[in-house]
């Protein structure tokens, strides 16, 4: 696995995490 790769995956599960504590913010309020 390419260093490129796993920088891409690693982007996307943050960027994931990130888009769910949104909605889950966007839910409390």
């Amino acid at each position: 696995m390419n260093v490129k790769g796993s920088i891409a995956a690693i982007k996307t599960a943050f960027e994931d995490s990130v888009v769910q504590r949104n909605s889950e913010d966007v839910t409390a309020l």
